[in-house]
């Protein structure tokens, strides 16, 4: 947003140049299009700065002319959006767009509380949907961000430079978290999004401090202020920074903070397994999660992962069984995870008609081919075993699956298939 922001506001403030200046901002515009939601809002942000600071009374039509590339660049994005909706690359949306503003509004007031009162700071956020206006953390948003909305007005028509600058970041907050207001992100409130909406605090702090020392003279204790300030968030990031010091320390504390937000569970559990190898409680964090929300099918999904490297196969079965009844959508890919536990189990027939059946529906399933490679070697097929692998290598390659790659080159390289037959982690869309 800022490097795209930063070239149009020199245009606007000088006369020699403009062109290259035009042309890094559009070149922005796409790099941030590519990169992330938020960047849809730039012609909004570039509209604000012509109301708030042109001398001019009205922008000319020039001005709005200069817009359009920046729309037209916003309309493909959500056009590619839509067209990619519900699969791999775009999250699939879950709710309906009265719901979304609904919940939302909650999340907006909740953001502000952060930026000014950062307490409760955390990974993970469980968040509550709400369907009716009528719900009483609705109201009180609603009223919380009407007051905040008037108080910007207000200080737009103050005359002082400082107040309408606060004015300025007090509805630029509200424009760059307009993305997310109106487009349903399956993970509903994550901090790092008032990175860039959090400018306003910065701000206001600013302005108040400026105020005190400008107006009132009072030089001690604005430098009092600051001081206080810069020791509570000094202290506040050391103990977060002690929070982030490995993933089991970090998902326990979203564990704490948000217990009912099933990917946390999910997390940590990885977190045991992978950091410290800790299989049982990796085991007993997601059986926490499934007390928590037993019909998360992921859930069930990694502890069928977890059984599958522990031994435990039969138990693993049951609980791949269970993924997909909780979630048809990941048949086929859980499948192939159900088969690769019957390779395990000796009964490689079962696994390799699961894998033939994955590899119908999906071509180019790179897993499927894996295991299917693994299945013909256990049956004696040594060349067949090779060509599928091949075949993997290449579908693992154009799919970006680094690790599958990893395995199926360690193996070339080593002639040991028995060292890359661990499940993976799931990568399977939620």
């Amino acid at each position: 947003m800022g490097s795209a922001t930063t070239p149009v506001v020199a245009i606007l403030n000088s006369s020699g140049g403009a062109g290259y200046f035009y042309f890094g901002s559009l070149l922005g515009c796409i790099l941030g299009v590519l990169s992330k939601e938020v960047a849809v809002t730039l012609p909004l942000v570039l509209l604000l700065f012509d109301i708030y600071f042109k001398k001019t009374s009205l922008p000319s039509w020039r001005t709005y002319a200069a817009y359009l590339p920046f729309i037209l660049l916003i309309v493909s994005a959500l056009v590619v959006r839509s067209f990619y909706e519900g699969g791999g690359i775009i999250p699939y949306l879950r709710r309906d767009i009265a719901t979304q503003i609904f919940t939302m509004m909650p999340v907006l007031t909740a953001y502000l509380k952060l930026l000014f009162f950062p307490t409760g700071l955390s990974i993970a956020h469980y968040v509550e949907l709400y369907h009716t206006p009528f719900a009483f953390p609705v109201i009180i948003s609603a009223l919380v961000l009407f007051l905040y909305v008037v108080n910007a007005l207000y200080l737009y028509k103050r005359k002082e430079a400082e107040w309408r600058l606060l004015s300025f970041f007090m509805i630029w907050y509200l424009v760059t978290l307009l993305v997310i207001m109106i487009m349903p992100l399956n993970r509903i409130m994550q901090e790092n999004r008032c990175y860039i909406s959090g400018a306003v605090f910065a701000i206001f702090l600013g302005v108040a401090i400026g105020e005190i020392v400008y107006s009132r003279h009072r030089y001690k204790f604005a430098y009092g202020i600051l001081a206080v300030l810069i020791v509570l968030y000094g202290v506040g990031t050391v103990y977060r920074n002690m929070v982030w010091k490995n993933g089991v320390t970090l998902w326990t504390d979203a564990m704490a903070k948000s217990p009912y937000e099933p990917f946390v569970y999910n997390n940590l559990s990885v977190a045991y397994k992978r950091g410290l190898g800790d299989y049982e409680n990796a085991k007993e964090a997601l059986y926490r999660g499934i007390r928590v929300s037993p019909g998360d099918w992921l859930l069930h999904y990694n502890l069928g992962v977890l059984y599958t490297m522990n031994g435990e196969l039969d138990r693993a079965l049951d609980a791949y069984d269970r993924a997909m009844m909780l979630n048809p959508k990941v048949a086929m890919p859980v499948n192939v995870e159900k088969g690769s536990v019957y390779l395990l189990k000796g009964e490689v027939e079962k696994g390799m008609a699961l894998f033939q059946k994955a590899i119908q529906d999906k071509p180019d399933y790179a897993p499927a081919h894996y295991y299917m490679a693994k299945g013909l070697r256990e049956l004696g097929r040594p060349e067949e075993a090779m060509k599928e692998l091949d075949i993997a290598l290449r579908y693992a390659s154009t799919s970006y699956n680094r690790r599958l790659v990893e395995r199926i080159t360690r193996y070339k390289r080593e002639g040991n298939m028995e060292k890359g037959m661990f499940p993976e982690d799931p990568g399977i869309p939620q």
